[in-house]
């Protein structure tokens, strides 16, 4: 059995609890929805920092530029960066993943305040601990966002890759997949076009093959088995941030939704009431 075979099945168990966790089936309306992005908003950010970090060790980005010893493994890198900086929006121009992110948002009307916030403090050069504690963050999401910038920052490179390929690259398609099948009902174009974007991931010829982040992996752990530990070490943290990260945004949901649910009622009985004729006495 192979490293990547026994990686894959210690690490199932979060997978699955990924895939079937009840914040999906929670997403039932459009303020539920603007809720999720609000939060989830701080994960599609911080992606690109994970994918940053391994293009800046696997291909050339210093100067004067040398030749890398894997093109295949460059290419790869760099078309990744391409699509996730450069895509086709609805309209046919070219836009980052965050950016198409962000007019989802709009679109809804969910706030991008809060990263937008963190967005200008760093971009005036302030340091990412200033730019959180200035921007009213979410706490699940600043601590998410934490724990992505520590290992892209800090990591070997075989610990960033295993995050990338276990909790992003591998498990995102059918991750969304879900959340594209659970909001067909809810108004929201802008959205179910970024999902579309990500979907979509194993090979239907052949779905043994390994994809490309699997296969980095195994060039960069080699036969270590230190390596291999380590790796597995941080794709377990990074699943178990994600399950966090769902965890206190189902949370977010339900509360909400039973804070509105008596004030709706409320409306609803006086609306009642005015139409049959009826005045409350208060």
């Amino acid at each position: 059995m192979s490293q990547i075979e026994l990686l894959d099945g210690e690490l199932l168990p979060l997978r699955e609890k990924l895939l079937s966790h009840p914040l999906y089936s929670e997403l039932r309306s459009l303020q539920d929805l603007r809720r999720f992005m609000e939060v989830h908003c701080f994960a599609v950010w911080d992606f690109m920092s994970l994918l940053k970090r391994i293009q800046r060790d696997l291909t050339c980005l210093s100067l004067p530029w040398i030749p890398m010893l894997d093109p295949l493994l460059a290419r790869y890198i760099n078309e990744l960066v391409l699509q996730e900086e450069s895509d086709i929006s609805p309209d046919g121009d070219y836009v980052s993943h965050l950016q198409l992110y962000a007019k989802a948002m709009e679109e809804v009307g969910a706030s991008f305040e809060s990263l937008g916030t963190v967005l200008e403090n760093l971009a005036s050069g302030t340091s990412l601990e200033e730019a959180f504690r200035d921007s009213l963050a979410p706490v699940a999401a600043e601590e998410y966002s934490r724990h992505t910038f520590s290992l892209a920052a800090d990591g070997g490179l075989h610990e960033v890759v295993a995050a990338f390929a276990y909790a992003r690259e591998d498990l995102i398609p059918e991750m969304f997949q879900t959340l594209f099948e659970q909001t067909e009902e809810i108004d929201a174009s802008i959205f179910r076009y970024y999902l579309e974007r990500h979907c979509g991931g194993v090979s239907e010829d052949d779905p043994d093959l390994l994809s490309p982040a699997l296969q980095l992996l195994e060039i960069v752990c080699g036969e270590n088995d230190k390596l291999w530990n380590e790796a597995k070490l941080a794709a377990t943290s990074a699943l178990q941030q994600r399950i966090q990260l769902w965890d206190a945004i189902l949370t977010l949901i339900v509360s909400a939704r039973n804070c509105e649910e008596p004030a709706l009622l409320a409306e609803t009985f006086e609306q009642e009431l005015s139409q049959r004729g009826f005045s409350r006495v208060h």
